[in-house]
This record gives structure tokens, C-alpha cells and sequence, in this order.
């Protein structure tokens, strides 16, 4: 028996991906624009099949010389795309040498960026002068290919790092841990029993969510104000997330719980610290429902995603900016396995 899927969209020149929550054993496109009205060297037709390596296919394209005939095309590296980010752990590339300056944001020097991109991961280690930041993750911001990268989310290093190493962290958001290291605390300026915390990485989080956050007073200076919901306190406390920002160089959370004292790192400690850290503990409904977010949207979300994503182009499967392109993705209850 064959189960078919199908749709359509309108390309915007971009690449475009197709879930295909079921998985698939034949994948075809159609661009019904090119078919149409044919223009030389577009894709007209395509279709991927499992056992293809990813970026492949093969597209039929027009050729106006001939007739505008259909002609057979081998994509090499501007077909398809196979994406599942519920199977796979996230790892760790190789060990690169690096040093980190004391600018804000702090900018990292290293003669191999290979795999790096703005928003990727990075974990640092045997950091020379700065301890403080070994075996934490931070997301990057720019970056200049084999020459540096910056931590725009860091407040700056009291001292530099003279020598030390960083590996990239290949992970897939449905895996990558919910729990955040802080980067920073400080009062938020239109409400002072609120405060702004800073992560060394993005994340999630959306208004109204409660979240446990923990502190370490003697070697990060600051402390929750009563009231607070813990046991332990000043160390931890429970607070609503009232307002999320991220930009290229902001990515905070402001909360409803007041600290008080400086938040600082320690500086290049020869001893063991727990960094301070914050992570999801509920949802407070009536803050969702106040900002029209439905309370219960993230906790019963997929986040599992599997699909192909289609390269964008005129001579690629996802067509030129306009075009409207359908697909069929086939299904077998039994396959016969590749050799």
C-alpha cells in the first residue's frame, strides 16, 4: 500500500522546507509556474529518494534551444536536503588553540573557524587567565573566517586569556539541555524588583513562564530579595519571565525577582564553583493569558521536526521567487532495503 502526502507553496527564492512528519520513500516536486511558462534552465521537475546523499536529486530543466524540452540535471549540491532533529546527540568538533581578548563583547582569536557560523555553540577549555569561562557554552556572534569570533552575550573578562582551547558543540535544538549558565544580573531600569538576566546562550523562553534560577552569592556578588520560594535561600529562587529579548547582542530575560550586589564573574579561580544558572520550572497562566499566549503552547508543542528542504534558485528545486510549486511524497508500508 502507498500513502501519498501532498502540497504546495509559493517560492520566494530561498530555500524551503517540507515537513514530512511520516517520513518518505520518494519525494517529487513540480514547478507548475515553469511548466507553464517555460524559461530556459529552470527546474521544472524533480524528485530525491533516500538512499541519495544529501544536496542531490536529479531535476529535469528546460532548455529553450531546444523547443523548451524537458533535459535530465544530477544536482551535486543544490538539490535536496534531509533534516531530522530527533536523532542525533549533539557532539563536539575538534579542538581548536584560542585566546580571548578583554573588549566587550570579548573577542576570540583563532587561526581555524572551519564549521562556525553566527548563532553557532562553542565550549571553551584550559583557558590560561580566565578559568571562569572553561566548560561552559557560549552562541557566537560574528565571525572572520580563520582570524576570530566574538561572545556577544559576555560581559567583558577582567583579564585576557593568553592561551587555551574552544571546540565547536554540533548539537540539534530538540536535544540541546533547557538549562542556561547566566551571564549577567542586573536590576531592570523601569522596574527595580525585576531583573534582567543575561545567558550565554539563546534559548526559549517565553512570557509567563515560571523559572528556577540559582546564584552563587560569594562567587558571583549577587542575592535574591525576599519574598522567595526556596529552601535555600538566598541561593535559588521561583520567578515568572515577564519580557524576553534577543538581538545580535542582547539575550535576556526580565523576571520578577530582585537581587541585590554587583553581579560579577570570579576571576580565573584555581578552585571549583558552580556557575549561576537558570532553568524552566512551569508556566504562570495568568501572565500568558494577560500577553494573549495561549499557556499550554509550549508545553504541548513538537518540537520534533523531519522533513527535506528544498534549495532555493531558479535552477534549484524550491524555483525562483513567484513561482508556485507542488510535491508528492510517497510512503510505502514495505520497501525493499538499499544496497
Amino acid at each position: 500500500m502507498l500513502n501519498i502526502i501532498t502540497g504546495r507553496f509559493t517560492s520566494t527564492g530561498t530555500n524551503q522546507f517540507v515537513y514530512l512528519p511520516s517520513g518518505f520513500t520518494r519525494f517529487e516536486m513540480n514547478n507548475v509556474s515553469i511548466e507553464t511558462t517555460p524559461v530556459d534552465g529552470s527546474i521544472a521537475q524533480a524528485y530525491f529518494e533516500p538512499w541519495m546523499a544529501n544536496g542531490t536529486g536529479i531535476g529535469y530543466k528546460t532548455v529553450a534551444a531546444d523547443g523548451n524540452a524537458i533535459a535530465p540535471l544530477a544536482f551535486t549540491t543544490n538539490g535536496f536536503y534531509f533534516y531530522d532533529n530527533t536523532s542525533q546527540a549533539y557532539q563536539f568538533g575538534t579542538a581548536y588553540a584560542s585566546t580571548i581578548s578583554t573588549a566587550t563583547p570579548p573577542l576570540v582569536t583563532t587561526s581555524n573557524t572551519s564549521g562556525l557560523q553566527n548563532g553557532s555553540i562553542v565550549r571553551f577549555y584550559t583557558s590560561t587567565g580566565a578559568s571562569q569561562i572553561n566548560a561552559i557554552d557560549f552562541t557566537i556572534g560574528s565571525v572572520t573566517t580563520n582570524t576570530s569570533f566574538t561572545l556577544p552575550y559576555m560581559t567583558a573578562l577582567p583579564a585576557a586569556v593568553t592561551a587555551g582551547t574552544y571546540r565547536q558543540v554540533n548539537y540539534l535544538p530538540y536535544l540541546y539541555p533547557s538549562k542556561r549558565v547566566i551571564s549577567n544580573m542586573v536590576a531592570n531600569s523601569n522596574n527595580p524588583l525585576w531583573t534582567d538576566v543575561t545567558m550565554t546562550v539563546t534559548g526559549d523562553f517565553v512570557v509567563g513562564q515560571k523559572v528556577r534560577l540559582t546564584v552563587d552569592p560569594v562567587n558571583f556578588g549577587v542575592s535574591f530579595v525576599l519574598p522567595q520560594y526556596s529552601t535555600n535561600w538566598p541561593y535559588q529562587t521561583e520567578a515568572t519571565v515577564m519580557a524576553v529579548n534577543i538581538t545580535s547582542s542582547v539575550n535576556t530575560i526580565t523576571v520578577d525577582a530582585q537581587i541585590t550586589g554587583t553581579f560579577a564573574w570570579p576571576n580565573n579561580p584555581t578552585y571549583a564553583f558552580t556557575p549561576c544558572f537558570v532553568v524552566p520550572a512551569g508556566i504562570n497562566a495568568g501572565i500568558t493569558y494577560q500577553n494573549n499566549i495561549d499557556p499550554d503552547s509550549s508545553a504541548f508543542r513538537n518540537l520534533g521536526m523531519q522533513g527535506l528542504t528544498l534549495v532555493g534558485g531558479a535552477g534549484n528545486p524550491a524555483g525562483a521567487s513567484g513561482n508556485i510549486i507542488t510535491w508528492r511524497a510517497y510512503t510505502a508500508n514495505y520497501a525493499i532495503p538499499y544496497f
